[in-house]
């Protein structure tokens, strides 16, 4: 195929994804938002309607976009947990959404300012965190009972941002300090793909086709994480340590696996 006609497919395929993303949130402005916010203070049940029809929602968007598809491998945990994964494209919450149902968690202030779309991680339930910042603890209990209450589980980035190189960060501990409060697997996930299609560098995919991302769920981390003559702070930089280990590792066999043989 011409460069050309390679050139105009990006730009095609990058229109689709803004367009269909762009009526989503529409539609979620104009019908499920106003649902939910209105029946909430009546129906017991309107949040867990709302994240089923955002998880519903995400899932159709990731299979109709022209310029991925979604694989999925390894074996997910059952029950409430928290799920960590690397951070690489603005992409990534939105693919583990349309994933996983009845996800919750920490999400960035500026996010919950955004127009119709910062309503949606409210009332599905998410607590506000920068980096930097620790959330209140209330909070975090609060989304801990909602995602047990819900059979859900709760969602973090510990690298804090998205990788501008590419390279997995550093990761804070407040996904761990979680686990360990409130007695909860730590699941890791590995994507990889996404930083190819989309870059942080700008909004125009950058590959041709349907690229592949795959979403890889690793083995479970399981509690109970208590060791006895081991400070809680210590405890929670291992389990950091541990499952970054784990991603780090499995991201790059990924990478190479997609490379091929040298």
């Amino acid at each position: 195929m011409s460069r050309l006609a390679r050139e105009l497919y990006r730009y095609f395929a990058t229109a689709q994804g803004w367009l269909w993303f762009g009526a989503i949130t529409l539609f979620f402005g104009l019908v499920p938002i106003p649902i939910a916010l209105l029946f909430s203070p009546i129906w017991e049940g309107a949040g867990d309607w709302f994240a089923d029809f955002t998880h519903a929602a995400l899932a159709l968007y990731g299979r109709t976009c022209l310029y991925m598809r979604i694989g999925v491998e390894g074996c997910r945990a059952e029950g409430t947990r928290i799920v960590v994964a690397n951070h690489q494209a603005w992409l990534d919450p939105l693919v583990l959404m349309g994933l996983e149902r009845r996800l919750a968690g920490p999400v960035k202030r500026y996010m919950l300012r955004v127009p119709i779309f910062g309503a949606v991680p409210r009332l599905a339930g998410f607590f506000q965190s920068d980096v930097g910042e620790l959330p209140s603890l209330g909070a975090v209990a609060r989304c801990v009972a909602t995602a047990r209450a819900r059979g859900g589980s709760l969602l973090f980035f510990p690298e804090g941002t998205r990788s501008r190189d590419g390279a997995l960060g550093a990761f804070h501990r407040g996904a761990f300090r979680t686990a360990f409060d409130h007695c909860l697997a730590i699941q890791p996930v590995v994507i990889e793909g996404l930083d190819r299609v989309l870059p942080r560098k700008g909004p125009i995919v950058q590959t041709y086709g349907r690229q592949l991302v795959r979403v890889r769920y690793l083995a479970p981390i399981e509690p109970p994480f208590e060791i006895p003559g081991v400070l809680r702070r210590d405890i929670v930089r291992g389990l950091a340590e541990r499952a970054r280990d784990a991603i780090a590792e499995e991201l790059e066999t990924m990478r190479k696996s997609r490379a091929g043989p040298d």
